[in-house]
């Protein structure tokens, strides 16, 4: 009966356990840093389950800061917003970052394999949870605290309607000051992109937009097929006195 019971509960993890094909699975490396990342796709879950074209400037900003200080992302403490499939939050967390990969409940799964499949030691893997802007931030805050270093979100305004739920909750998660907030996004509808740049302008006390070619060949292959213009912007706050 015991094994019956061990062979039951066998198959119902497998079953409930997401499985990826090898068709959508990429190994990205960097090899100038010398790290390695494995990533899968899943474009059967919608814009979420791609990497896309506003990864590639904040790819390119992590590389450029850790060529110039090694180490610089040791034990930094970094929210990544509407993760997707996870590639920044990943990068970061191969430089020894301690990483927390948000999205909806939905894309949770992909973005805990793709964690699992770079660290085999939980110790050293992103935390997954689940964020809904505008919604579930107070619960997000009181399970993982404050005091954040970095604040990334990465085509987090494909849609603009969602700016709105997705300002109030870098306000709620940047309060206190200190973090710098990350902001990358394909161009799309430049009006309100421009608006939404001016209103996070008035939430941190400075900002300036990045710029530069990729400087890693990975970078480069990701995007190689796509030509949308896109920008890149850090936002910081003074720490509190």
């Amino acid at each position: 009966m015991e094994a019956l019971r061990r062979n039951l509960g066998a198959e119902i993890n497998a079953l409930r356990r997401p499985t990826f094909s090898a068709e959508h699975m990429r190994a990205l490396s960097f090899a100038s840093l010398g790290v390695r990342v494995r990533l899968h796709e899943d474009p059967s879950s919608g814009v979420a389950g791609s990497v896309w074209e506003s990864a590639a400037p904040v790819l390119n900003h992590i590389l450029r800061l850790e060529h110039e200080c090694n180490g610089y992302f040791k034990g930094k403490r970094v929210v990544d917003l509407g993760s997707g499939t996870g590639i920044v939050g990943l990068l970061l967390a191969h430089l020894g970052a301690h990483v927390v990969l948000t999205d909806l409940q939905s894309q949770l799964p992909l973005l805990r394999w793709n964690a699992q499949q770079n660290f085999a030691d939980p110790a050293l893997r992103p935390a997954v949870a689940e964020l809904t802007w505008g919604e579930s931030t107070d619960e997000f805050t009181g399970e993982h605290g404050s005091g954040w270093d970095i604040v990334v979100a990465s085509d987090c305004i494909y849609n603009t309607r969602h700016a709105p739920a997705l300002l109030s909750t870098i306000g709620v998660i940047a309060a206190g000051g200190g973090p710098a907030l990350w902001f990358s996004f394909a161009e799309r509808n430049t009006e309100r992109e421009a608006e939404i740049v001016l209103e996070l302008g008035e939430m941190f006390d400075t900002s300036r937009e990045e710029t530069g070619a990729p400087q890693c060949d990975d970078i480069q292959a990701l995007f190689t097929s796509k030509e949308v213009p896109t920008r890149f912007f850090v936002f910081t706050k003074a720490a509190p006195q």
